[in-house]
């Protein structure tokens, strides 16, 4: 009634699809009811939309079967990560995960990977919480190198990242979700202008293989491969290469390009 009283442009902005990011694996007679009563007031609702702004290009097939006018915007590289621009250094390396420590995410692979990593000078630290905390810790009982750090405020974390000699997303291309996803830790990762190990997932521009440290398979080998690769390097390939991740997200990312996409689509 307000779209046709005022003559409304609705522009609907889409992060994620709730019917597939996980709700389904939970059985519960809440969860079934929550996702059929998203799913009728999602399309009863549709018709009135005029424009989208999506997070993937794939969201387009399943929101948008009109054909409206529509962007893709992945995310925003935040201007409040507090960035130190330190030296780049040898020693101690540190592989950092941050996040959701969820076996979802790639948790299980990563641990698997590291005890393949033939490199005992390294430690392997996890911030955050999930359901893989607990193989966190029991893998931290039988090899010293790995170690759950529990959780951070966002200032002390972004420390943590740009002390790291490198970054990890273990999140892999092998579930539904990935096509309507964009990890946002990627995003934070790059800004810490540290080397980001993370996989292409089927929702990422294929930008961002240029700045992405990318495993060749799903397996643990492939994974421990890419990290050694990177621990293998000299400090100063380490920091160029994290600085150029940095400076892709900052001039091309950034929160005034980012807007331009949609008012370019209001227009």
């Amino acid at each position: 009634m307000l779209k046709k009283k005022y003559d409304l442009e609705i522009c609907l902005i889409v992060p994620d699809l709730p019917l597939y990011m996980g709700m389904r694996e939970k059985k519960s007679p809440y969860n079934k009811l929550s996702l059929r009563t998203s799913a009728y007031l999602f399309n009863k609702y549709l018709p009135i939309v005029d424009s989208f702004v999506l997070l993937t290009e794939q969201m387009n097939e399943v929101v948008n079967p009109k054909g409206k006018p529509y962007t893709v915007m992945e995310g925003i590289a935040s201007d409040l990560y507090d960035y130190k621009a330190l030296e780049p250094t040898q020693h101690p390396r540190v592989v950092t995960y941050s996040g959701g420590i969820q076996k979802k995410y790639g948790i299980p692979t990563l641990l698997d990977a590291i005890r393949l990593i033939d490199v005992q000078d390294v430690e392997f630290r996890f911030y955050g919480k999930g359901d893989a905390v607990e193989l966190v810790q029991a893998c931290a009982e039988t090899d010293s190198r790995i170690r759950y750090c529990g959780t951070l405020e966002m200032h002390s974390l972004h420390e943590e990242q740009q002390k790291s000699t490198l970054l990890i997303n273990p999140r892999q291309n092998n579930e539904t979700f990935t096509k309507y996803s964009f990890p946002s830790k990627n995003l934070e990762y790059m800004l810490s202008g540290r080397p980001t190990v993370a996989y292409k997932l089927d929702g990422m521009p294929q930008e961002y293989e240029a700045y992405l440290i990318m495993p060749k398979d799903d397996s643990a080998a492939a994974l421990a491969n890419c990290i050694q690769s990177v621990l293998q390097m000299s400090p100063s390939e380490q920091y160029e290469i994290g600085l150029k991740a940095r400076q892709f997200v900052l001039e091309q990312k950034n929160y005034i390009l980012q807007t331009k996409k949609i008012l370019a689509l209001l227009q």
